[in-house]
C-alpha cells in the first residue's frame, strides 16, 4: 500500500486467539504497519493504548479476547479522547462481525472495516485501506457547520442564493442514464431546461413526512409543474421509508392526488425502516431505492444477499424499478447487476453536481461505451 509506505501507520493488536495473532502480526509486518503493542487481552490492550504518547492510528482486534467480550472492547474503544480505526478479524461469522461495525459506527467511531476470512496480507490490507477511506469520508462529513433557521432558508429563497445539486442514476445493465435526482427542491426550471436542451430524463424530488401532512400539497405541485410546462409523469417524488408517517390517511391522500394526475412514486431508502412491505401494500409505489447501508460492500457481506435478492425479486413481481443507492465501487456494482437490480446511483457513477455541469456529464455518459467509466468520475461540462 502506497499510503503506508509513505507514512506507516501504527498499529495496536488485540487478539485472543494465539495462532490468529501471529497471522495477523506477520501481515503487519508484510504490510510495513508500525506496530504499537500486541496481546491478547482486552484489559491490557485499553492500558497499552492509554500508556501510548499518541494514539496509534489503527486497532486491530477480535470480538473474542480472553478476558472481555467484543461488544464491551468496541465500547471501551469508542470512548478513548482519540479517532482510532477499527479493523476487525477472527473466525467470527460475517453477521456479527456486521453488526460489531455497526455497533462502532452507532458508538460515534470513524474507520471501521472487518478482514473478510482468514487473515493474510492481502485481505489485512483491503480492509485497513477501507478503514482509512471510510474514516476520511466521514471526517469530512463530520466537519460543524451552523444549521440555518426558517428565516435564513426564506431569505435565502428570496435571493437566490441555493444551488441545486443533482445525481443520476443509471441502467446497471448498460450505464446509460435513467433519471437525476434533484438534491433540493427547486428543479422544475432545471428540468424544463434540460427538456429543451434534448435530454428527457424525470427528475426525482424528495417528500418529507411533514410535507406529505399539508393536504394543499398536490394542488400547489399541479400548479407548480403546469406553468413550469415540464410533464408531470417527469416529475417523481421520493416518500423516505425509514420515516414514520404521522398523519397517514392525510399522506395516502396526497401521494394518491400526486400518483392520479400522473407523478411517479418512489420509496426510497428501502430496506432502512421497520414497514418496508406495509408500505409497499399501501402506497403505488413504481421505484423502490435500496438504501445505501444494504448496498455498499454488500457484495463482502453474504448475509445481505438473499436480502437484496428478495427485495429486488418483488420490486419486479411488482412492475416496479430497483435502484440500487451507494454504488461506490465495481465490486458494489459488479454484485447488484448479478442480482438483477435494474438502475444504479452513487459515487462510482457520478457525485451530486450543479445543474450546469449536468448536460456535460449526460453528453459524456451518452458517448461513453458501456461499462467503461471510472470510480471516481468527477463532474465534467466540457466532454
Amino acid at each position: 500500500m502506497e499510503t503506508m509506505r509513505q507514512a506507516p501507520l501504527r498499529a495496536v493488536v488485540i487478539v485472543g486467539d494465539a495462532k490468529e495473532r501471529s497471522a495477523v502480526l506477520a501481515a503487519c509486518r508484510h504490510l510495513g504497519l508500525a506496530l504499537d503493542g500486541c496481546t491478547g487481552s482486552g484489559l491490557a490492550g485499553m492500558a497499552l493504548i492509554e500508556t501510548l504518547a499518541t494514539p496509534p492510528d489503527l486497532a486491530i482486534v477480535d470480538l473474542r479476547v480472553t478476558d472481555m467480550d467484543g461488544a464491551d472492547l468496541i465500547r471501551s474503544l469508542s470512548m478513548l479522547d482519540a479517532e482510532i480505526g477499527l479493523v476487525l478479524c477472527g473466525a467470527d461469522c460475517p453477521r456479527l462481525q456486521d453488526t460489531a461495525l455497526v455497533l462502532a459506527a452507532a458508538l460515534g467511531m470513524r474507520g471501521c472495516a472487518a478482514v473478510a476470512g482468514p487473515v493474510s496480507a492481502a485481505v489485512l490490507s483491503a480492509a485497513v485501506a477501507e478503514s482509512i477511506a471510510s474514516r476520511g469520508r466521514a471526517g469530512a462529513a463530520a466537519k460543524p457547520f451552523e444549521v440555518p433557521d426558517a428565516i435564513d432558508i426564506r431569505s435565502g429563497l428570496l435571493r437566490d442564493e441555493f444551488e441545486l445539486y443533482y445525481q443520476p442514476k443509471v441502467a446497471l445493465a448498460h450505464r446509460k442514464p435513467r433519471g437525476v435526482e434533484a438534491l433540493l427542491r427547486m428543479a422544475l426550471d432545471d428540468s424544463a431546461a434540460l427538456r429543451a436542451a434534448g435530454h428527457m430524463l424525470p427528475v426525482a424530488v424528495n417528500l418529507s413526512p411533514r410535507a406529505l401532512a399539508n393536504p394543499d400539497l398536490a394542488g400547489h405541485v399541479a400548479d407548480a409543474v403546469r406553468r413550469s410546462g415540464v410533464p408531470p409523469q417527469a416529475v417523481m417524488f421520493e416518500v423516505t421509508e425509514h420515516t414514520e408517517i404521522a398523519d397517514l390517511g392525510a399522506a395516502l391522500r396526497v401521494l394518491l392526488k400526486l400518483r392520479l394526475r400522473g407523478h411517479p412514486l418512489s420509496l426510497d431508502d428501502y430496506g432502512a425502516g421497520h414497514a418496508s412491505i406495509l408500505q409497499l401494500s399501501r402506497i403505488p409505489f413504481g421505484e423502490i431505492k435500496l438504501d445505501r447501508r444494504l448496498v455498499h460492500n454488500a457484495w463482502k457481506r453474504p448475509h445481505l444477499e438473499p436480502l437484496l435478492r428478495q427485495a429486488i425479486e418483488s420490486a419486479r413481481q411488482l412492475g416496479m424499478t430497483s435502484v440500487a443507492e451507494g454504488i461506490e465501487t465495481s465490486e458494489d456494482w459488479d454484485f447488484l447487476r448479478k442480482l438483477g437490480c435494474d438502475q444504479a446511483q452513487g459515487y462510482l457513477i457520478a457525485r451530486p453536481m450543479p445543474a450546469a455541469s449536468l448536460p456535460g456529464w449526460l453528453r459524456h455518459a451518452a458517448s461513453t461505451p458501456p461499462l467503461a467509466y471510472e470510480a471516481d468520475s468527477a463532474p465534467c461540462d466540457n466532454a
